[in-house]
């Protein structure tokens, strides 16, 4: 679980870099930036901060990716030795991203990297929390999937899980009610009203 998360904090901040923001269902359209002969080295994003991925780690990531050996290794090996030269986590990342859209991968690529990692993290919670087998798990997976694919938003996605494993025959109602409470809160908070009380006075 932690190769999971440190990867998925390192795609957080490829896509943000990249211009990408709102990666909650990775519904949104973004024109994807050309190839550059260099890789950026601004540090705009120094308030995010997290362990800087181990070499096995980095290796599972790119290896995701549509690059060639020689491509991947050289990232590796730049990575390496800014890590050796005592580089920030921010600033290999600059690096990474730069090299990246260097090699032609796009931000929708790694966007779709970015929404099957968050996926496969709130499965395993599912599963973890229902006990789901895996044949649940691909079921909700695929569902959850082809609603995406017809333009489905991250609350009709979450709506759309719940559902396949009412189906077949676990009990969400507190899972549902949980969400129902968080999306109350979130609207709640930006819009200033309360929709149980009405608006403020």
């Amino acid at each position: 679980m932690r190769t999971k998360t440190l990867i998925g904090a390192l795609l957080a901040v490829l896509v943000v870099t990249g211009g990408v923001v709102g990666l909650a269902g990775a519904q949104e359209t973004t024109t994807d930036q050309p190839p550059t002969d260099e890789a950026p080295t601004d540090d705009r994003l120094t308030d995010r901060s997290s362990d800087v991925p181990t070499d096995a780690q980095l290796s599972t990531f790119l290896d995701q990716l549509n690059l060639t050996d020689d491509q991947r290794e050289a990232i590796e090996d730049e990575v390496a030795e800014m890590r050796a030269d005592g580089a920030s986590t921010h600033a290999i990342r600059l690096v990474v991203h730069g090299r990246l859209h260097q090699y032609g991968v796009t931000d929708a690529e790694l966007r779709e990297l970015r929404f099957e990692h968050r996926l496969d993290q709130k499965l395993d919670r599912l599963q973890d929390h229902y006990g789901l087998s895996e044949s649940d798990v691909e079921a909700v997976r695929d569902a959850v999937e082809t609603a995406r694919a017809d333009g489905a938003n991250p609350g009709e996605l979450r709506e759309v899980a719940l559902d396949t494993l009412e189906e077949r025959g676990y009990d969400v109602s507190d899972l549902r009610e949980r969400w129902n409470e968080r999306s109350a809160a979130n609207w709640h908070r930006h819009t200033g009203h309360d929709h149980r009380h009405g608006p403020h006075r």
